[in-house]
């Protein structure tokens, strides 16, 4: 029994306490102060006892509940059941968050949840589903698709097509190059198209593929020469003029 104080005073004297207020240790649960004396008290006509008496809070702790797309940070009684309190925020905020690289979806709490009896922090735990994204591989007409595929967030794609080719023309003979732009990791949909380098013929001479402007014969000087839109050959091809 702790003795907070003893006096002896005349009969029909009031007592009043002199000491430091009373106080009480507290516990997880329970924060206590000082409330008043028991019995009440009243003037002296005989040795008489009084007991302090408390009144009790309920002691409340920061917990923080952090997850992808929300956090919240709440002051909650000891005793609070976190396991429902979450369950209404997640009925409010969803278990999935979607973000550019992946869908997450919400499937545990790191540490698990408890009933409140300390500051605490929860940290969400998830399982991740990349997000695909459509690549597509075009000629240079930018109409004629090679090959469109389903890509990955963060995967290099690899065109699996045959080479593009381009046909020749009359100058010049074409082989495929590269793509343009650089291919890189997908973030995104993303159009890839095809280039070339081009590679001039050699010079035959004597224009024999033309329909629109046909040889002419003609001598000077006792010597044979070509003409054809408006360039002048010898008889073995070789360009005059």
């Amino acid at each position: 029994v702790t003795v907070l104080d003893q006096q002896t005073l005349k009969y029909g004297i009031t007592p009043v306490y002199a000491g430091e207020t009373p106080t009480k240790q507290g516990d997880a649960q329970y924060s206590y102060a000082f409330a008043e004396w028991t019995p009440e008290i009243v003037a002296v006509t005989g040795d008489a006892t009084y007991t302090a008496t408390y009144t009790s809070t309920v002691n409340k702790y920061t917990i923080t509940v952090t997850a992808k797309g929300w956090s919240q940070q709440q002051s909650l009684p000891y005793g609070t059941d976190l396991t429902e309190l979450v369950a209404q925020i997640i009925a409010v905020f969803g278990d999935q968050y979607v973000a550019t690289d992946s869908v997450y979806t919400l499937v545990g709490w790191s540490p698990e949840l408890q009933i409140v009896t300390e500051d605490a922090t929860y940290v969400a735990l998830y399982t991740a589903v990349a997000h695909k994204y459509t690549v597509t591989w075009l000629d240079e007409d930018g109409i004629t698709v090679f090959d469109e595929q389903e890509v990955d967030y963060g995967q290099v794609p690899e065109y699996a097509g045959e080479t593009p080719a381009k046909e020749e023309d009359e100058q010049y003979t074409y082989t495929f190059s590269g793509w343009e732009p650089e291919v890189v990791a997908v973030t995104g949909d993303a159009t890839y198209t095809a280039t070339y380098t081009a590679e001039a013929k050699p010079d035959t001479g004597v224009d024999t593929t033309s329909s629109v402007a046909p040889a002419i014969k003609i001598v000077e000087n006792d010597l044979l020469y070509i003409l054809r839109a408006g360039h002048k050959y010898t008889s073995t091809g070789a360009l005059v003029y």
